[in-house]
């Protein structure tokens, strides 16, 4: 059925299969995910998804590399997942050279990574394209211990200036993120909310 013309139907088995999991699942779905077809393909990489088999981390990192956008991004949400730190490089440079994929690329890192991160992730909070800046603000927010704290603070801050409202409402989760962290003797009360530059004549 993961062959079918009929993509809802690849759909609803890509999705009975996930349910059932099992090692016969996972040993045809890590074959089909190189096949030739991008529906099949496709349909390999969510059925991965949903198991989040560690089997499948090797299959995945190279499907971060796939032509077809779709797999290489639902690869990297699987990777994300599963939570094995072998992936970063492959995501690093999924990051480096496709654009449209930074989102998710760097929603991945954040899930995986730790501090030694940050500096890869921090050049992304000014960036114009506002899913790629939300997904930087989440990101920093993650990676960020008690140390690193009050040093993500100000260029968190920094990235709400101008900002519209997503944007905003991020980094005020961030913050309250990164307070929670502190101990409380280092807390700051109050400083969840973002001061933001008002856009002119408002």
């Amino acid at each position: 059925a993961i062959r079918d013309s009929d993509w809802w139907v690849r759909s609803r088995a890509a999705d009975a299969l996930g349910k059932i999991g099992g090692p016969n699942v996972i040993t045809s779905a890590l074959q089909l995910v190189s096949d030739k077809d991008d529906e099949v393909r496709r349909t390999a990489v969510e059925i991965l998804n949903q198991t989040k088999d560690a089997r499948a981390v090797a299959y995945l990192i190279e499907a971060t590399k796939d032509k077809d956008w779709w797999v290489s991004e639902r690869a990297a949400d699987a990777l994300a997942e599963i939570g094995d730190a072998k992936a970063l490089p492959a995501l690093l440079d999924m990051m480096a050279r496709n654009n449209r994929s930074l989102p998710v690329a760097i929603a991945a890192v954040g899930k995986l990574g730790n501090y030694k991160m940050l500096d890869k992730i921090l050049p992304y909070l000014q960036r114009p394209e506002k899913e790629i800046r939300v997904a930087a603000i989440g990101a920093v927010a993650q990676l960020a211990g008690e140390q690193q704290a009050e040093a993500v603070r100000a260029p968190l801050q920094l990235s709400a200036q101008g900002a519209d409202e997503t944007v905003q409402r991020a980094v005020t989760k961030a913050l309250q993120k990164l307070d929670g962290k502190l101990s409380p003797s280092g807390r700051f009360i109050g400083t969840a909310t973002v001061n933001t530059v008002a856009p002119s004549g408002t």
